[in-house]
């Protein structure tokens, strides 16, 4: 029962300091990080080795790269949409302002 509310820390971390504290996401999940990997290391029901901790914050971080960039491709091609429609509309409405 005890491990339920240590593996609990980092969630409840996050809330405290978004809501209560008001710090940034980034912050909280930095802090978040932080108190799994203090976790992992030296609570015994979840203990790893430091390089298990390190390959999954590289496989980590190499996926969220993956989803940021995909994001972003996304995102880039919505406001190309945008930008053609708007100039597919100017090009209509400018032969009516003569």
């Amino acid at each position: 029962m005890i491990a339920f509310f240590v593996a609990l820390l980092p969630i409840i971390g996050i809330f405290v300091l978004l809501f209560l504290f008001r710090q940034s996401s980034l912050r909280a999940g930095l802090f978040a990080y932080a108190v799994a990997v203090l976790i992992t290391l030296f609570h015994s029901t979840f203990s790893l080795d430091f390089s298990s901790v390190m390959n999954a914050t590289i496989q980590g971080l190499l996926i969220s790269f993956i989803a940021a960039y995909v994001l972003t491709a996304c995102h880039i091609n919505r406001i190309s949409m945008v930008v053609a429609i708007i100039k597919k509309t100017w090009l209509i409405a400018k032969p009516l302002r003569r």
